[in-house]
């Protein structure tokens, strides 16, 4: 079910939510499990946690990256008939842990971990920001997301992976965005470009004059 995301505006903020278990984004679809709402009855009454997770992911043929810090065992209480997503949601309950799946791996790591991160921005907006990472697939509902509604900032919360994929997405915008190209002369079929930082000087007369050799 597609679960509708609010927005609220907060002190010139815009604060994007929804709930934890949403799967649909602005523009996209993050990753979901596979099979997310199948049963899992693949699991023991007295297992380490770290050890559940990794056989968890196992048996749905996708990779584990468990954090350090994750302590404590199943036990004869964990319900029966879950699906695997709520399984997992269980745990991460239980064991306070939080859990970030981008489509081939399982990321999980201790609350305590939970981060944030501001980014100044220089040649993208929060919108913009906030479109590329639903359109890419790695927006993710449940965690935190704040930008400027004036200013050119943007701030994420998540555990650790989530915001290193955020911030490599971030960094590659802005780089993609930095170069600035103008056409100073010629026809259509034959222009003369040249970047912002190489443009000729023009005397007085109209003229150009070569630029000074580094």
């Amino acid at each position: 079910m597609t679960m509708p995301i609010a927005r609220l505006i907060l002190a010139g903020l815009i604060m994007v939510a929804a709930p934890a278990n949403a799967r649909v984004t602005m523009d996209g679809t993050s990753p979901s499990l596979p099979d997310g709402n199948q049963p899992y009855s693949y699991f023991s009454l007295d297992q380490d946690v770290n050890e559940a997770l990794r056989f968890f992911a196992l048996n749905l043929g996708i990779g584990a990256d468990i954090a350090p810090g994750i302590k404590g065992r199943t036990g004869a209480k964990t319900p029966r008939g879950l699906s695997r997503r709520d399984y997992l949601n269980y745990l991460a309950a239980q064991f306070r842990f939080v859990w970030y799946f981008d489509g081939s791996t399982l990321h999980a790591a201790p609350s305590s971990s939970v981060r944030t991160e501001v980014f100044s921005l220089e040649n993208n907006d929060g919108e913009r920001i906030m479109t590329a990472l639903s359109r890419l697939g790695l927006y993710q509902a449940k965690f935190r997301h704040r930008y400027d509604l004036k200013g050119r900032v943007f701030m994420v919360s998540g555990p650790p992976a989530y915001v290193s994929d955020v911030k490599k997405t971030v960094e590659a915008l802005e780089k993609a965005n930095q170069a600035e190209i103008t056409v100073l002369r010629g026809s259509v079929e034959d222009p003369v470009l040249h970047s912002l930082s190489r443009t000729p000087a023009v005397s007085q007369s109209g003229s150009e004059s070569a630029p000074a050799l580094e």
